[in-house]
């Protein structure tokens, strides 16, 4: 028998499914659309489970507070009394669900026990106790390692394709800085590195914004401090290949460089509009 039904979107699959391992090594039965057979009929069937699971774990998150799907399936939750929210990146549930108490998983990592409140919560609605398992050993590195994959599935891609947009951006910008650096003593040429960082930090600012606006990941301002240095790295090599290339062939890459920012930015932005 179903015991536990996994609300989720999508983007947060891997989160699902490593609520759901965790849940069943505590032998717990539980239901995620991962369960679907190729014909059934998706909608009947989640709405079956709804009502039929003792309880109902919606998880949260920038992505999943957007998704009608599961706003509907937490109101039909709610409405048999079965509703166990959490939320897996501090993101607010939806003003509907305010009123509820939401279990805090924002420092949880898959692989990790789950948190004592949530386990209370499940066990309560199914009427028996679930032994909190004891955590394994492990390295810091190994933690790092299991939240990083967790969010590389989520928002990894649209942060990498920004940051490769930026350093174009900068390659591009940057190359009125060596005509200009050429001209002052070698001993103050460090001005053009200080321009290059000035003018990567101003583009970052303007073109991460997407990124940083909406909290894609928790570490914005790292986000931010790599695409700076990226941008300083770009100011290098567009400064290496100045010196290096004729005009007509300086000509070629930074068309090349222009086209290949313009199809970066749009896979980005549509990377965005995913999450």
């Amino acid at each position: 028998m179903v015991e536990v039904l996994l609300s989720y979107a999508h983007e947060d699959r891997p989160v699902s499914a490593a609520i759901a391992a965790e849940l069943t090594k505590l032998g717990v039965d539980v239901w995620w659309d991962h369960e679907l057979i190729g014909g059934d009929d998706f909608r009947a069937r989640i709405s079956e489970m709804l009502t039929r699971a003792p309880a109902t774990i919606v998880i949260w998150s920038q992505r999943s507070v957007r998704s009608k799907w599961v706003i509907n399936e937490a109101c039909t939750a709610g409405d048999h009394g079965n509703l166990i929210p959490i939320s897996i990146d501090g993101e607010m549930p939806p003003i509907d669900f305010r009123s509820l108490h939401t279990i805090d998983l924002k420092e949880w990592s898959p692989g990790d026990p789950l948190p004592a409140p949530l386990l209370r919560a499940v066990g309560r609605r199914l009427q028996r106790e679930l032994a909190e398992a004891a955590p394994l050993p492990q390295s810091g590195a190994s933690r790092l390692q299991r939240r990083v994959a967790m969010t590389w599935y989520r928002e990894f891609e649209t942060v990498v394709f920004y940051l490769i947009g930026q350093g174009l951006a900068c390659f591009l910008v940057g190359a009125t800085i060596p005509p200009f650096a050429s001209q002052l003593p070698r001993s103050s040429h460090w001005v053009a590195y200080l321009l290059a960082g000035i003018q990567a930090t101003i583009i970052a600012a303007l073109y991460l914004r997407p990124v940083l606006e909406v909290r894609r990941i928790g570490a914005a301002t790292r986000v931010f401090a790599s695409a700076v240095l990226i941008g300083l790295l770009a100011f290098y090599v567009v400064d290496a290949i100045t010196a290096a290339l004729e005009p007509q062939q300086l000509m070629m890459v930074f068309g090349s460089v222009a086209f290949a920012f313009i199809l970066i930015t749009a896979v980005a932005e549509r990377a965005t509009d995913r999450l």
